[in-house]
């Protein structure tokens, strides 16, 4: 059986109305589509080859105007999750094997070994399209989280208002910092539309290095002084790839917190 990475089906239901997605048998030559398959002149659906002679199935809600469009638009999205849909059919462990680690866990110490091996501080991965981030080398909770702004507590009363101190939010952490100057970059912004970021800033405060990947994700390194250039790129290129294929397999996290609750990065003794 093969599942399906949860954040690629959160992406077909967002980008192309998907109302059912599913894996079916690829038909082969002489052969009739699936039974399980919709018949395309009844229902308007769109599939994609994964390998190993299995399609993906989208179903969408009403015929669609541009339908080459959906198509290139499927086969980029599938081309993009290929990895993780391969590691999704691994089989099931044998009973009495020890039970792996969840994605969350497995990223949170992936991005650790990269910091240490890059010569970081911290290692963080965000989401272009949102304030999400997937996961950091230095947070205390592995688990993704959204990062909103502290709300200031107002008195009704302008007496209590005159004589209450203002009190202003601590300074930002150094990944904060760099989490704002990725955010901020004209590359960041264009992610979503097929464009690509790689920014290695060794003389920023603080340095950092920024790389996408995936379309919509950032994994970003954060220093404390200007870094060994050769180091971190190596350590990068030995690790970027299963630190993106530990975010594909990561369940979705929509950006609409309730309650104003921040789950904070924490900071470096």
């Amino acid at each position: 059986m093969t599942t399906l990475p949860p954040r690629l089906l959160s992406l077909l239901q967002r980008e192309l109305s998907a109302t059912r997605v599913f894996v079916a048998p690829a038909p082969t030559d002489g052969e009739a589509e699936p039974s399980d398959v919709p018949d395309e002149g009844s229902a308007m659906v769109l599939t994609a080859p994964i390998g190993r002679g299995l399609v993906l199935v989208v179903e969408l809600p009403h015929p669609a105007t541009d339908r080459a469009a959906l198509s290139q638009k499927l086969a980029a999205l599938v081309e993009t999750f290929r990895d993780s849909l391969t590691v999704a059919r691994i089989e099931v462990e044998p009973k009495g094997e020890p039970e792996r680690p969840s994605a969350a866990v497995a990223l949170h110490e992936e991005l650790r070994a990269l910091a240490e091996g890059a010569g970081a501080s911290d290692a963080v991965v965000i989401d272009a399209t949102s304030a999400v981030t997937w996961g950091a080398a230095d947070s205390v909770d592995p688990a993704p989280h959204v990062e909103t702004p502290l709300a200031q507590v107002i008195h009704l009363d302008p007496n209590v208002r005159r004589i209450s101190p203002k009190r202003a939010r601590g300074p930002r952490s150094a990944t904060e910092k760099a989490i704002a100057a990725v955010r901020a970059l004209e590359a960041t912004q264009t992610l979503p539309r097929g464009g690509t970021l790689s920014e290695s800033a060794r003389d920023a405060n603080p340095p950092h290095i920024a790389r996408s990947f995936a379309t919509i994700y950032v994994l970003i390194l954060v220093f404390e002084a200007p870094f060994d250039q050769i180091r971190a790129e190596r350590a990068l290129q030995a690790r970027l790839g299963i630190v993106e294929r530990l975010v594909l397999a990561l369940p979705p996290l929509e950006p609409t917190p309730s309650g104003g609750e921040k789950k904070a990065l924490r900071a470096r003794n």
